[in-house]
């Protein structure tokens, strides 16, 4: 009986590991391309373009708005502090969770990126710094900037 029950179980074995093979082999065949297509597709659909055609031409460099935020030590900087640099500017706030859960990544991209001169401002659309220190209460590489609605 158990000589038995060790052959089923090969068996079954055997065939979930043929079942997972073949859809491996089905993904790679039909699914796949498919896939990168629409991740072509996707990609192609943001490249920048001269005209929009909901607003009109496009400004082939358009500059971005002076704004003067506020750091933890009370220093106001502008945008102006981080010219000749690549900036990425992130908007968000303590109270909105994807916003959290994405810093995880914008601090992952500054490390990669880091001593290339590109600069990730996150720009916290909260009223006071406890909010944020709650938020983020292991600190940050990110440069973290108090912009208040």
């Amino acid at each position: 009986m158990d000589s038995v029950f060790k052959y089923r179980s090969y068996v079954f074995t055997a065939l979930g590991v043929a079942i997972g093979c073949l859809m491996v082999v089905l993904y790679i065949r039909f699914l796949r391309p498919a896939h990168a297509k629409s991740i072509e597709s996707a990609c192609n659909a943001i490249r920048f373009q001269e005209v929009n055609p909901a607003l009109g031409p496009i400004e082939a460099k358009p500059k971005a708005p002076a704004f003067k935020v506020q750091n933890h030590k009370g220093e106001f900087h502008s945008l102006e502090d981080f010219k000749g640099k690549y900036v990425l500017l992130n908007f968000w706030a303590s109270w909105c969770g994807t916003c959290r859960s994405e810093k995880k990544g914008l601090e992952k991209l500054y490390q990669d990126f880091k001593g290339q001169n590109l600069e990730v401002l996150a720009l916290a659309a909260d009223d006071d710094w406890n909010a944020i220190k709650g938020a983020m209460p292991d600190g940050s590489p990110l440069k973290i900037y108090l912009d208040p609605p």
